[in-house]
Order: structure tokens, then C-alpha cells, then sequence
């Protein structure tokens, strides 16, 4: 299959619609920048014939029994994503339950696999081909191994955002609506992790915390030191 004959579809407005237009818009911006294809985009209430590309779940994905994942567990582990690939048409989808962005990162895996790069805000590489090829059969299953993924790069600028996304970065993947304590700045380690557990390391164990000037640093703030 290859993207010169392809269809863009993505599921009608619903609660996750705008992260999988977001994620149907830029592929079909970088397919056409790396191979000058500009696939049309449609929705669920069409039904094109040839190659698809199915963006989020739908009625085709759902008739091709392919199973995309939408659980929303209190672990909040299931941000997993689904790539498939069979009988002309491909499949990237994912979980969006609540603050998840899985159709997203399906589609950044793809245009990874077509050797597209995000590497900083101002720094991306678009390769140029005249088609992409997606062997038949293809199948990939994958969710992010930590359920909190964040940067700290200081200022944010307006290129930070789909960067972060790109990269699989979501800070607000563990957040629960109906159980504040459970975001907390203990889950999974973050910036005032150390500072937290600082408090209640015991005093004998000085070799846990950095040296300066002859003295053993404990935190006193979310910032440091230690």
C-alpha cells in the first residue's frame, strides 16, 4: 500500500473529535510535504472506495475488527495506540479517553517509520520521497511504559506543545477528575520528587544528598537543594 492512492478518514464529531482531526490534519500536512500526495479527508459518514488511511476509530475500523484501545483504568496505563495494516487500508488509532492522545501518537509513529524527525521546537527533518510503502500486514501495538511524561524545558513557546505530543510527552496522562490526590508530584517521579521524600529520609543516611562546601545539602524547597 502506498499513500499516492490513499483516503484520509477520521470519526465524526464526538468527545475525542478534535485530538483525531488534529492528529488527520498533520498527517495528511507532512504526507503531502515528504511525497506531494494530498489525501482527501473525509468522514465517517462517507464511505470512499481504494486505499484508506483510518485515523481513529470508526465504523471501518470497527468492521475490521481491529481492536483500538479506549480503557480508562485508575493506573492510567492505557494510553496505547494500534497500527494495522491489511487489505489496503491502514489503521492508526488509539486511545483519547479523557486526557489521553493515543490516535496522535499513532501517527506520529507512522511518519517516524516514513523518517520524519521532531527533534527540538525549531527543528524538524521531512524527508522527500515520491510514496510511502507500509508493508501489508502490518502490525503494531504500543503504550507509553510511564503513564507521566513530562520536560521542564523553562519558557514555553508556542512550538512546545506539538513538539511534547510528538514525543509522547503528556503530563496530564495520570490525572483524575474525580480523585485529585491521585496527581500527585510523588507519581512516577518528577522535579519535586526528591524534595518530598528529602523530608522523611533518615538523618543518618547524610550520603544520600550532594556535598558543597564541606556540607550535605537537604532540600528545602521544591527546588532544591539536595
Amino acid at each position: 500500500m502506498t499513500t499516492s492512492s490513499s483516503a484520509t478518514w477520521y470519526t465524526p464529531p464526538g468527545l475525542s473529535c478534535e485530538k483525531v482531526t488534529v492528529a488527520a490534519e498533520e498527517l495528511r500536512t507532512y504526507v503531502e510535504r515528504i511525497s506531494g500526495a494530498q489525501l482527501p479527508l473525509v468522514t465517517d459518514t462517507e464511505r470512499p472506495d481504494g486505499a484508506l488511511v483510518l485515523v481513529g476509530r470508526s465504523k471501518l475500523t470497527d468492521e475490521m475488527n481491529v481492536a483500538v484501545p479506549n480503557a480508562l483504568t485508575d493506573g492510567r496505563r492505557d494510553e496505547g495506540y494500534t497500527i494495522v495494516c491489511r487489505d489496503s487500508r491502514l489503521v492508526l488509532a488509539g486511545n483519547e479517553s479523557g486526557p489521553y492522545h493515543g490516535t496522535e501518537y499513532a501517527v506520529y509513529e507512522f511518519l517516524e517509520r516514513a523518517g520524519c524527525r521532531y527533534l527540538a521546537c525549531d527543528a524538524r527533518y521531512i524527508p522527500t520521497a515520491k510514496s510511502i510503502a507500509i508493508p501489508d500486514h502490518l502490525r503494531i501495538s504500543r503504550a507509553p511504559f510511564f503513564n507521566k511524561r513530562h520536560w521542564y524545558p523553562g519558557p514555553i513557546g508556542p512550538g512546545y506543545a506539538p513538539m511534547a505530543s510528538w514525543n509522547r510527552v503528556n503530563i496530564n496522562a495520570p490525572l483524575d477528575p474525580k480523585n485529585a490526590a491521585f496527581y500527585s508530584d510523588r507519581q512516577d517521579g518528577f522535579c519535586n520528587t526528591f524534595f518530598d521524600y528529602g523530608q522523611e529520609l533518615p538523618k543518618d543516611k547524610p550520603e544520600y544528598f550532594s556535598l558543597k562546601d564541606g556540607k550535605r545539602q537537604r532540600p528545602v524547597d521544591n527546588y532544591g537543594p539536595g
